[in-house]
């Protein structure tokens, strides 16, 4: 992995010694202050691609100066961007829930998969229809059903199915 840019880092020691002051920065007291930092951008490579969760860790900070993989903890700690938000409230009730989903699969067992042919809202429709029947019985039977009831005449069909009622062509 790339290391954390030392800017980064720099920033991040800024501000975890204004907070925590000698705590902090004599946590390293005989180390030469650039190996620390590279330890620092090495061991915080992973939270390049995520600079905020370093904001959220820096935002959370513990009453303590940390060492870097409490700060690593804290940076782990940050909420998930990504992650759906969760709603606040009352919990579902289960069986209202479960009563929608009867409802529904009652709903599409008893739909007629075969109610576009009995409704054609265009010739177009009502030519496939055509061409359907002469293949399947139960589709002549239905070009059948429209011409008794007045929508097919001579063949063609005079009123079409507008999503609501019979409409004429």
């Amino acid at each position: 992995m790339i290391p954390m840019p030392i800017e980064w880092v720099d920033r991040i020691f800024a501000k975890l010694s204004i907070r925590y002051g000698r705590e902090f920065t004599g946590k390293w007291e005989g180390i030469d202050p650039d190996d620390v930092k590279a330890d620092w951008a090495n061991a915080l490579s992973g939270f390049v691609p995520q600079p905020d969760a370093v904001i959220y860790a820096l935002t959370h900070l513990p009453e303590r100066a940390p060492n870097v993989q409490e700060f690593s903890a804290l940076c782990r700690r940050a909420p998930n961007k990504n992650e759906p938000k969760k709603i606040d409230g009352p919990a579902p009730d289960m069986k209202r829930v479960q009563e929608t989903v009867n409802a529904v699969n009652r709903r599409s067992e008893e739909r007629d998969p075969i109610d576009w042919a009995k409704r054609p809202k265009s010739l177009m429709a009502f030519n496939a229809l055509v061409d359907l029947a002469k293949k399947e019985h139960r589709f002549a039977e239905v070009v059948r059903e429209l011409t008794e009831a007045g929508h097919v005449v001579n063949g063609a069909l005079v009123n079409r199915w507008d999503g609501a009622a019979w409409a004429r062509i």
